[in-house]
């Protein structure tokens, strides 16, 4: 009877019944799917619930792409200060030990946005 407990996993809760929920992974597994994510994507899992909230900080790969973040609309420059913006709040929110892997695609101008890649 112990032995049958045993063989029921963190992954698949109830076997018999074939029940499986990305909720049933251990954390550390659900950041390593996350930081296969575009970091939007990433972020949005924070609206699934309570659990998945902060689940994107510690992510060790990002990867920020202007052209699938945010919407190209009329104003190219209002779009730029919204996706320099978004890279900004989302390094300052970043708990990860260390980023393996930084990635920023952005049209930008040196003038402009200077101060946002030196910070």
């Amino acid at each position: 009877m112990e032995e049958e407990k045993e063989k029921t996993s963190i992954c698949n809760p109830n076997p018999s019944r074939g029940d499986f929920s990305f909720n049933d992974l251990p954390e550390h597994l659900l950041i390593q799917i996350l930081s296969f994510l575009p970091i939007k994507d990433a972020i949005n899992t924070s609206l699934l619930s309570k659990r998945w909230r902060f689940l994107w900080t510690p992510t060790p790969n990002l990867d920020f792409d202007h052209r699938l973040i945010i919407p190209q609309n009329p104003s190219f420059s209002e779009s730029r200060k919204l996706f320099a913006d978004l890279v900004d709040r989302t390094l300052i929110r970043y708990e990860g030990s260390a980023i393996q892997r930084l990635r920023i695609c952005f049209d930008y101008d040196n003038q402009l946005y200077e101060s946002h890649i030196d910070s």
